[in-house]
Protein backbone atom coordinates (compact mmCIF):
# COMPACT_ATOMS: atom_id res chain seq x y z
CA UNK A 1 0.00 0.00 0.00
CA UNK A 2 1.28 3.46 -0.87
CA UNK A 3 2.02 5.83 1.99
CA UNK A 4 0.10 9.12 2.07
CA UNK A 5 2.64 11.91 1.98
CA UNK A 6 0.64 15.13 1.75
CA UNK A 7 -2.62 16.65 0.65
CA UNK A 8 -2.82 19.02 -2.32
CA UNK A 9 -6.22 20.62 -2.04
CA UNK A 10 -8.73 17.88 -2.81
CA UNK A 11 -6.01 15.53 -4.03
CA UNK A 12 -4.00 13.13 -1.89
CA UNK A 13 -0.43 12.79 -3.10
CA UNK A 14 1.34 9.50 -2.53
CA UNK A 15 4.93 8.50 -2.97
CA UNK A 16 5.75 7.72 -6.58
CA UNK A 17 5.87 3.95 -7.03
CA UNK A 18 8.07 4.06 -10.18
CA UNK A 19 6.22 1.05 -11.57
CA UNK A 20 8.00 1.22 -14.97
CA UNK A 21 11.28 0.46 -13.19
CA UNK A 22 9.75 -2.57 -11.52
CA UNK A 23 8.29 -3.78 -14.81
CA UNK A 24 11.62 -3.35 -16.59
CA UNK A 25 13.39 -5.39 -13.91
CA UNK A 26 10.74 -8.11 -14.07
CA UNK A 27 11.11 -8.24 -17.86
CA UNK A 28 14.89 -8.63 -17.58
CA UNK A 29 15.48 -5.29 -19.30
CA UNK A 30 17.16 -3.61 -16.34
CA UNK A 31 19.29 -4.15 -13.26
CA UNK A 32 18.06 -2.03 -10.35
CA UNK A 33 19.87 -1.34 -7.09
CA UNK A 34 18.01 0.93 -4.68
CA UNK A 35 17.44 1.77 -1.03
CA UNK A 36 14.05 3.31 -0.45
CA UNK A 37 11.20 4.49 1.72
CA UNK A 38 7.45 4.64 1.11
CA UNK A 39 6.48 2.90 -2.13
CA UNK A 40 9.67 3.52 -4.09
CA UNK A 41 11.18 0.27 -5.37
CA UNK A 42 14.23 -1.18 -3.65
CA UNK A 43 15.45 -2.47 -0.30
CA UNK A 44 13.53 -0.65 2.47
CA UNK A 45 15.47 1.71 4.70
CA UNK A 46 14.81 1.39 8.43
CA UNK A 47 13.20 4.28 10.29
CA UNK A 48 16.49 5.36 11.88
CA UNK A 49 18.58 5.01 8.72
CA UNK A 50 19.20 8.44 7.18
CA UNK A 51 15.69 9.83 7.78
CA UNK A 52 14.74 12.14 4.96
CA UNK A 53 16.29 10.00 2.24
CA UNK A 54 13.35 8.79 0.15
CA UNK A 55 15.31 6.83 -2.42
CA UNK A 56 18.83 6.39 -3.73
CA UNK A 57 20.47 3.99 -6.12
CA UNK A 58 21.07 3.34 -9.79
CA UNK A 59 19.81 1.32 -12.69
CA UNK A 60 21.61 -0.24 -15.64
CA UNK A 61 19.69 -1.03 -18.81
CA UNK A 62 20.04 -4.43 -20.47
CA UNK A 63 19.14 -4.88 -24.11
CA UNK A 64 16.00 -3.55 -25.79
CA UNK A 65 13.78 -1.37 -23.60
CA UNK A 66 10.02 -1.13 -23.41
CA UNK A 67 9.66 1.10 -20.34
CA UNK A 68 10.31 4.71 -19.36
CA UNK A 69 9.41 7.03 -16.50
CA UNK A 70 6.48 9.20 -17.68
CA UNK A 71 5.96 12.74 -16.35
CA UNK A 72 5.86 12.63 -12.55
CA UNK A 73 6.84 14.47 -9.38
CA UNK A 74 8.76 13.40 -6.29
CA UNK A 75 8.37 14.20 -2.60
CA UNK A 76 11.78 15.83 -2.28
CA UNK A 77 14.67 17.32 -4.20
CA UNK A 78 15.96 14.78 -6.72
CA UNK A 79 19.56 14.75 -7.93
CA UNK A 80 20.06 12.61 -11.03
CA UNK A 81 23.19 11.77 -13.01
CA UNK A 82 23.92 9.63 -16.04
CA UNK A 83 26.86 7.44 -15.06
CA UNK A 84 27.05 5.83 -18.49
CA UNK A 85 25.34 6.79 -21.73
CA UNK A 86 23.15 9.74 -22.72
CA UNK A 87 19.63 9.85 -21.29
CA UNK A 88 16.75 11.86 -22.79
CA UNK A 89 14.75 13.64 -20.08
CA UNK A 90 12.17 16.40 -19.79
CA UNK A 91 11.71 18.97 -17.03
CA UNK A 92 8.47 20.95 -17.01
CA UNK A 93 7.85 19.84 -20.58
CA UNK A 94 11.23 20.99 -21.92
CA UNK A 95 13.44 18.26 -23.45
CA UNK A 96 17.08 17.76 -22.48
CA UNK A 97 19.77 15.12 -22.83
CA UNK A 98 21.46 14.19 -19.56
CA UNK A 99 25.08 13.29 -20.27
CA UNK A 100 27.86 11.93 -18.03
CA UNK A 101 29.41 14.76 -16.05
CA UNK A 102 26.08 16.61 -15.75
CA UNK A 103 23.66 16.87 -12.84
CA UNK A 104 19.88 17.20 -13.12
CA UNK A 105 18.08 18.82 -10.18
CA UNK A 106 14.29 18.62 -9.85
CA UNK A 107 12.10 19.91 -7.05
CA UNK A 108 8.71 18.56 -5.89
CA UNK A 109 6.68 20.96 -8.04
CA UNK A 110 8.67 20.23 -11.20
CA UNK A 111 7.16 17.59 -13.48
CA UNK A 112 9.89 15.55 -15.16
CA UNK A 113 10.31 12.35 -17.16
CA UNK A 114 13.13 9.98 -18.06
CA UNK A 115 13.19 8.24 -21.43
CA UNK A 116 12.03 9.26 -24.90
CA UNK A 117 9.81 7.38 -24.45
CA UNK A 118 11.82 4.39 -23.17
CA UNK A 119 14.99 4.15 -21.09
CA UNK A 120 18.18 4.74 -23.06
CA UNK A 121 21.17 2.36 -22.91
CA UNK A 122 23.40 3.17 -19.96
CA UNK A 123 23.45 3.64 -16.21
CA UNK A 124 21.57 6.31 -14.24
CA UNK A 125 21.89 7.15 -10.54
CA UNK A 126 19.69 9.25 -8.29
CA UNK A 127 19.08 10.59 -4.80
CA UNK A 128 15.69 11.86 -3.58
CA UNK A 129 15.98 13.85 -0.37
CA UNK A 130 12.93 15.20 1.46
CA UNK A 131 13.63 18.68 2.81
CA UNK A 132 10.11 19.33 4.07
CA UNK A 133 8.63 21.48 1.30
CA UNK A 134 6.15 20.86 -1.51
CA UNK A 135 5.74 24.37 -2.98
CA UNK A 136 8.21 27.03 -4.18
CA UNK A 137 7.52 29.53 -1.38
CA UNK A 138 7.96 27.07 1.50
CA UNK A 139 11.10 27.04 3.64
CA UNK A 140 13.40 24.06 3.40
CA UNK A 141 14.04 21.85 6.43
CA UNK A 142 17.15 19.74 5.95
CA UNK A 143 17.56 16.49 7.91
CA UNK A 144 19.21 17.03 11.31
CA UNK A 145 22.17 14.86 10.31
CA UNK A 146 23.35 17.34 7.65
CA UNK A 147 26.68 18.60 9.04
CA UNK A 148 27.30 21.65 6.85
CA UNK A 149 27.49 24.87 8.82
CA UNK A 150 24.43 27.07 9.15
CA UNK A 151 25.78 29.59 6.64
CA UNK A 152 26.75 26.84 4.18
CA UNK A 153 23.27 25.29 4.39
CA UNK A 154 21.70 28.72 3.86
CA UNK A 155 23.81 29.36 0.75
CA UNK A 156 23.17 25.88 -0.64
CA UNK A 157 19.45 26.24 -0.02
CA UNK A 158 19.29 29.61 -1.74
CA UNK A 159 21.24 28.26 -4.70
CA UNK A 160 18.74 25.42 -5.10
CA UNK A 161 15.61 27.50 -4.38
CA UNK A 162 16.29 30.60 -6.43
CA UNK A 163 17.80 28.96 -9.48
CA UNK A 164 15.99 26.23 -11.38
CA UNK A 165 18.36 25.43 -14.21
CA UNK A 166 17.49 21.81 -14.88
CA UNK A 167 20.93 20.51 -15.86
CA UNK A 168 24.40 21.82 -15.12
CA UNK A 169 27.94 20.45 -15.71
CA UNK A 170 29.73 19.30 -12.56
CA UNK A 171 33.39 18.64 -11.73
CA UNK A 172 34.83 15.15 -11.65
CA UNK A 173 35.07 15.20 -7.85
CA UNK A 174 31.30 15.60 -7.53
CA UNK A 175 30.69 12.81 -10.04
CA UNK A 176 32.94 10.48 -8.03
CA UNK A 177 31.21 11.32 -4.74
CA UNK A 178 27.80 10.82 -6.36
CA UNK A 179 28.90 7.44 -7.72
CA UNK A 180 30.08 6.28 -4.30
CA UNK A 181 26.76 7.31 -2.76
CA UNK A 182 24.50 5.45 -5.19
CA UNK A 183 26.72 2.34 -5.13
CA UNK A 184 25.84 1.87 -1.47
CA UNK A 185 22.57 0.44 -2.78
CA UNK A 186 24.50 -2.42 -4.36
CA UNK A 187 25.50 -3.69 -0.90
CA UNK A 188 22.26 -3.34 1.07
CA UNK A 189 23.47 -5.66 3.84
CA UNK A 190 26.68 -3.75 4.52
CA UNK A 191 27.19 -2.93 8.23
CA UNK A 192 26.23 0.56 9.44
CA UNK A 193 24.28 1.12 6.24
CA UNK A 194 22.45 4.20 7.52
CA UNK A 195 25.68 5.85 8.65
CA UNK A 196 27.27 5.13 5.29
CA UNK A 197 24.37 6.87 3.56
CA UNK A 198 24.55 9.87 5.90
CA UNK A 199 28.30 10.29 5.38
CA UNK A 200 27.98 9.93 1.60
CA UNK A 201 25.08 12.40 1.32
CA UNK A 202 26.98 14.97 3.40
CA UNK A 203 30.01 14.54 1.14
CA UNK A 204 27.76 15.12 -1.89
CA UNK A 205 26.19 18.22 -0.35
CA UNK A 206 29.64 19.62 0.38
CA UNK A 207 30.67 19.09 -3.25
CA UNK A 208 27.44 20.72 -4.36
CA UNK A 209 28.16 23.69 -2.10
CA UNK A 210 31.65 23.97 -3.60
CA UNK A 211 30.13 23.89 -7.08
CA UNK A 212 27.74 26.76 -6.38
CA UNK A 213 30.47 28.72 -4.61
CA UNK A 214 32.96 28.35 -7.46
CA UNK A 215 30.36 28.74 -10.23
CA UNK A 216 27.76 31.12 -8.75
CA UNK A 217 24.23 30.81 -10.07
CA UNK A 218 22.02 33.73 -11.05
CA UNK A 219 19.52 34.12 -8.24
CA UNK A 220 15.87 34.77 -9.04
CA UNK A 221 13.93 35.57 -5.83
CA UNK A 222 10.66 35.49 -7.80
CA UNK A 223 10.99 31.70 -7.96
CA UNK A 224 10.26 31.49 -4.23
CA UNK A 225 7.40 33.98 -4.07
CA UNK A 226 3.98 32.75 -2.95
CA UNK A 227 2.50 34.13 -6.17
CA UNK A 228 4.48 31.50 -8.07
CA UNK A 229 2.83 28.75 -6.05
CA UNK A 230 -0.51 30.23 -7.14
CA UNK A 231 0.59 30.34 -10.79
CA UNK A 232 1.64 26.70 -10.69
CA UNK A 233 -1.76 25.81 -9.24
CA UNK A 234 -3.52 27.74 -12.00
CA UNK A 235 -1.56 25.85 -14.65
CA UNK A 236 -3.06 22.60 -13.35
CA UNK A 237 -6.55 23.86 -12.57
CA UNK A 238 -7.95 23.13 -16.05
CA UNK A 239 -7.18 19.43 -15.59
CA UNK A 240 -8.84 19.38 -12.15
CA UNK A 241 -12.05 21.35 -12.69
CA UNK A 242 -14.29 18.44 -11.66
CA UNK A 243 -12.94 18.52 -8.11
CA UNK A 244 -15.15 20.14 -5.43
CA UNK A 245 -12.97 23.19 -4.96
CA UNK A 246 -13.46 25.68 -2.16
CA UNK A 247 -11.27 28.67 -1.39
CA UNK A 248 -9.81 26.68 1.52
CA UNK A 249 -8.96 23.62 -0.59
CA UNK A 250 -7.41 25.84 -3.29
CA UNK A 251 -5.29 27.51 -0.61
CA UNK A 252 -4.25 24.07 0.70
CA UNK A 253 -3.26 23.05 -2.82
CA UNK A 254 -0.84 25.99 -2.82
CA UNK A 255 0.44 25.36 0.69
CA UNK A 256 -0.95 28.73 1.85
CA UNK A 257 -3.39 30.03 4.42
CA UNK A 258 -6.70 31.31 3.07
CA UNK A 259 -5.95 35.01 3.63
CA UNK A 260 -2.45 34.81 2.18
CA UNK A 261 -3.70 32.72 -0.75
CA UNK A 262 -6.57 35.09 -1.56
CA UNK A 263 -4.26 38.10 -1.60
CA UNK A 264 -1.75 36.47 -3.94
CA UNK A 265 -4.50 34.99 -6.11
CA UNK A 266 -5.95 38.44 -6.69
CA UNK A 267 -2.49 39.81 -7.47
CA UNK A 268 -2.00 37.14 -10.13
CA UNK A 269 -5.49 37.02 -11.70
CA UNK A 270 -7.15 40.29 -10.71
CA UNK A 271 -10.15 38.28 -9.47
CA UNK A 272 -11.28 36.54 -6.32
CA UNK A 273 -10.66 32.76 -6.27
CA UNK A 274 -14.39 31.95 -6.43
CA UNK A 275 -15.04 34.33 -9.35
CA UNK A 276 -12.05 33.06 -11.31
CA UNK A 277 -12.95 29.41 -10.73
CA UNK A 278 -16.51 30.02 -11.94
CA UNK A 279 -15.23 31.76 -15.06
CA UNK A 280 -12.75 29.00 -15.90
CA UNK A 281 -15.41 26.34 -15.45
CA UNK A 282 -17.87 28.16 -17.67
CA UNK A 283 -15.27 28.79 -20.38
CA UNK A 284 -14.32 25.12 -20.35
CA UNK A 285 -17.97 24.08 -20.51
CA UNK A 286 -18.66 26.44 -23.42
CA UNK A 287 -15.74 24.97 -25.35
CA UNK A 288 -16.70 21.36 -24.63
CA UNK A 289 -20.34 21.92 -25.61
CA UNK A 290 -19.24 22.66 -29.17
CA UNK A 291 -16.30 20.26 -29.32
CA UNK A 292 -18.29 17.27 -28.02
CA UNK A 293 -21.82 17.59 -29.49
CA UNK A 294 -22.59 13.98 -28.59
CA UNK A 295 -21.99 14.44 -24.86
CA UNK A 296 -24.99 15.29 -22.72
CA UNK A 297 -25.12 18.79 -21.26
CA UNK A 298 -25.41 17.38 -17.73
CA UNK A 299 -22.28 15.29 -18.26
CA UNK A 300 -20.27 18.26 -19.49
CA UNK A 301 -21.48 20.25 -16.49
CA UNK A 302 -20.24 17.47 -14.20
CA UNK A 303 -16.89 17.29 -15.99
CA UNK A 304 -16.14 20.93 -15.26
CA UNK A 305 -17.32 20.91 -11.64
CA UNK A 306 -21.09 21.63 -11.74
CA UNK A 307 -22.78 18.65 -10.08
CA UNK A 308 -26.24 20.26 -10.40
CA UNK A 309 -27.42 20.81 -13.98
CA UNK A 310 -29.99 23.46 -13.03
CA UNK A 311 -27.39 25.66 -11.36
CA UNK A 312 -25.08 25.19 -14.33
CA UNK A 313 -27.81 26.25 -16.76
CA UNK A 314 -28.58 29.35 -14.68
CA UNK A 315 -25.00 30.63 -14.39
CA UNK A 316 -24.32 29.74 -18.03
CA UNK A 317 -27.28 31.88 -19.08
CA UNK A 318 -26.00 34.76 -16.96
CA UNK A 319 -22.57 34.57 -18.60
CA UNK A 320 -23.45 33.84 -22.23
CA UNK A 321 -27.04 35.08 -22.55
CA UNK A 322 -28.42 31.76 -23.75
CA UNK A 323 -28.94 28.20 -22.57
CA UNK A 324 -26.17 25.58 -22.98
CA UNK A 325 -28.29 23.84 -25.62
CA UNK A 326 -28.68 26.99 -27.71
CA UNK A 327 -24.97 27.79 -27.33
CA UNK A 328 -24.09 24.31 -28.58
CA UNK A 329 -26.00 24.87 -31.82
CA UNK A 330 -24.32 28.22 -32.41
CA UNK A 331 -27.36 30.27 -31.52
Amino acid sequence: MQTIRYRNGNEIHRADDCLPLTRAVEAGEMELYALSRHSYPGMPLKADEAPGVCSLGFWKTLGEQHQGLPPHRNEGVELTMSLQGETPVTVEGKPYVLRPGELMVTRPWQVHSVGSPVFAPGKVGWLILDVGMRHPHQEWEWPPWVVLSKSEVAFLTRSLRQNEDAIRPVPEALTEVFGRLVRIAKEPDAPHRGSRVVVAVNALLLELFDLFESRPVRFSPALTDASRSVRLFLEELHARLAEPWSVRSMAEACGLGVTHFTRHFQLVTGESPACHLLGVRLESAARRLREAPGTAVAEIARQVGFPHANYFARVFMQRYGCTPGVWRTGG
